[in-house]
């Protein structure tokens, strides 16, 4: 199946996104917890650019780590705990895949890490406030990258959090 380079980035996006968060959030990088949603995560990011020649995938992996930079820039103030990071991120991800506009294998991958990213998050979207604050800028978040043009189809709105 024929993938335009876009819709490429906007696959391995939201992978980079989860590993960006783990790998500056996790302290204890021993854990079989963290082990295996970076390798998850990892593994997905990789996989919608394993077709391509080495110099089209890198050219590629860079685009979506320029577009991570760009769309996270907003949220990376100082003082920000990555748990809520973390949290707009999934926020992100549950839009982008409850409004059906990326569909994700069961027990791919990116399931496997989404999964795991959730479940480490679990404590932070117990706090309500945090939990709020998340989903108002995961709106944010998308509304930035439809502005740059991807992920257009996508209804924060539509979708219930």
């Amino acid at each position: 199946m024929y993938l335009k380079d876009k819709h490429r980035v906007e696959i391995a996006l939201p992978s980079h996104m989860m590993l960006a968060i783990i790998l500056a959030g996790v302290e204890d990088r021993e854990t079989e917890e963290f082990k295996y949603l970076k390798e998850n995560a990892v593994q997905a990011a990789s996989e919608v650019l394993a077709d391509l020649s080495p110099n089209k995938a890198g050219s590629l992996a860079r685009r979506t780590q320029a577009l991570h930079n760009e769309a996270m820039a907003p949220f990376l103030t100082e003082g920000v705990l990555y748990g809520k990071l973390g949290l707009i991120v999934f926020y992100f991800i549950k839009a982008i895949t409850e409004s059906g506009y990326l569909r994700y294998e069961e027990g791919s991958p990116f399931e496997n890490a989404a999964l795991a990213f959730m479940e480490a998050l679990q404590e932070h979207a117990s706090v309500a406030a945090m939990d709020r604050s998340a989903q108002k800028q995961a709106r944010k978040l998308l509304q930035g990258l439809q502005a740059l043009g991807y992920y257009s189809e996508v209804d924060f709105e539509s979708i219930e959090v």
